[in-house]
Order: C-alpha cells, then sequence, then structure tokens
C-alpha cells in the first residue's frame, strides 16, 4: 500500500476549483438554493479535514481559502 500525500495548498485549489464548478451549475438554473447550501457544507468540511478552511463565508464565495497553521 502506497503513502497518500496531499499538500494543503494543493487541497485548496482542488475545493476552489470544485466550489466554481458548482457556481458555474447554478448560474446555469440547474441547482437550487438546498442543493448548493448542502454542497457548500460539505466543501468545508473536507477543507477542516484537510486543515484548509474558506475564510469567510463571503470569501468562500470567491474562492478564497486559507491554510490553517497547525
Amino acid at each position: 500500500m502506497g503513502l497518500d500525500l496531499w499538500f494543503r495548498e494543493d487541497v485548496a485549489r482542488i475545493l476552489a476549483a470544485t466550489q466554481e464548478t458548482m457556481q458555474a451549475s447554478q448560474a446555469r438554473g440547474g441547482i437550487n438554493e438546498d442543493y448548493q447550501q448542502g454542497f457548500v457544507d460539505a466543501l468545508r468540511s473536507v477543507a477542516v479535514a484537510f486543515g484548509v478552511l474558506p475564510l469567510t463565508q463571503q470569501a468562500s464565495k470567491r474562492n478564497d481559502w486559507m491554510i490553517v497553521d497547525g
């Protein structure tokens, strides 16, 4: 079994890209508000697991993520 190694900066970029995809789908009218909130909540959960968090609710809408020292 290999060693999985993740850099938090890479995880932050992956989360931002995933959120951008969701927002693009929403702009086309394909996602309702409840789904969007659940999606964002799931991204935050993954971010916490990897030590990466959105700066603020407003900043996360711009795909700004920060690395948590620890």
